[in-house]
């Protein structure tokens, strides 16, 4: 007799389709607590490695995909696969294993295996907790990783840049409208110094004024400016300083196109490279760092220097 149900109950379509719901469900809080440990991580991961850029920073560099993982380091990719991938994967797998164990534990009176945890735990202590988690333990998670994703990478302000009042489009001057003649033509070299502060000529710091043989030049300083959006990481802040406009390729509408947009390097816009290109210049850019590196050599290339 205990045969016979036990061989109709592996055939019963209700027993099978209780299976399958608990199943599907499983995986959806799995997928939702992956989701919500990944924001953690990635935020984390990031504000460790690379301070705290903003979020349309992080958006630029991902849309070269794969192609931008050829020069960066492999322990950066090492260390990125373990925080954000194996982590949160293990993570989230052994959440739903616990939380199918209490269940199988309150619900079922289970002796199986994977309820032993919460047989040797305290039965009030297991109640309360499993009343807590219920259906929206992964809602709840989720939703606390999203608010400290955008607290790490200030969405509002991203938000704000996006839509908020545009001051570029309001006084930017296209150079096309603009006559200019080399009557005297001189050399014209530029220096880029990422992380250059007044804060290296403190003796008290680094025991001399290491900037002193800046300070001999005499030149012109601008001490009271405003960082504007859009322009203050590397390839940004080339950008804006060749090109007079903010770096600003990634937007909340069009993610599908970014890689045929890298194509080219702002093709439209004219940059101090197409206007010395137009004076009878020959632009040479040298630097220390991978030509690949966050589209450098691309945007040099697309505004007529004739040396990258």
């Amino acid at each position: 007799m205990i045969t016979h149900l036990t061989n109709a109950s592996r055939h019963n379509p209700y027993w099978s389709n209780s299976h399958h719901r608990h199943f599907i469900r499983g995986v959806i809080r799995f997928l939702t607590y992956l989701c919500a440990f990944f924001l953690i991580a990635i935020a984390y991961w990031v504000a460790d490695n690379f301070g705290e850029p903003s979020l349309e920073q992080l958006l630029y560099h991902a849309q070269f995909g794969m192609g931008g993982l050829v020069d960066t380091d492999a322990a950066v990719i090492k260390s990125f696969l373990i925080w954000c991938a194996l982590i949160p994967i293990l993570s989230s797998l052994l959440l739903v294993l616990i939380e199918y164990s209490i269940a199988l534990f309150l619900t079922h009176g289970s002796t199986h295996w994977l309820t032993k945890p919460a047989r040797m735990a305290n039965i009030h202590f297991i109640k309360v907790f499993y009343w807590f988690i219920g259906h929206r333990a992964p809602l709840y998670a989720l939703t606390a990783a999203a608010i400290y994703f955008g607290i790490q990478f200030s969405v509002t302000i991203f938000l704000h840049n996006q839509f908020g009042k545009d001051y570029f489009a309001a006084h930017y001057l296209n150079p096309i409208a603009v006559k200019v003649e080399a009557v005297r033509p001189k050399n014209l070299v530029l220096i880029y110094v990422e992380s250059l502060e007044n804060s290296y000529k403190e003796p008290k710091l680094f025991g001399k004024n290491l900037l002193s043989s800046l300070d001999h030049l005499k030149g012109l300083s601008f001490t009271d400016y405003r960082k504007a959006p859009g322009t203050w990481w590397t390839i940004a802040g080339i950008t804006a300083t060749q090109c007079g406009v903010p770096l600003k390729s990634v937007s909340l509408y069009d993610g599908n196109d970014q890689g045929e947009k890298m194509k080219t390097f702002l093709p439209n816009a004219v940059c101090l490279g197409d206007v010395l290109h137009e004076a009878g210049y020959h632009n040479v850019y040298m630097g220390g760092d991978a030509l690949g590196f966050a589209g450098k050599g691309m945007f040099f290339k697309d505004h007529h220097y004739d040396e990258v």
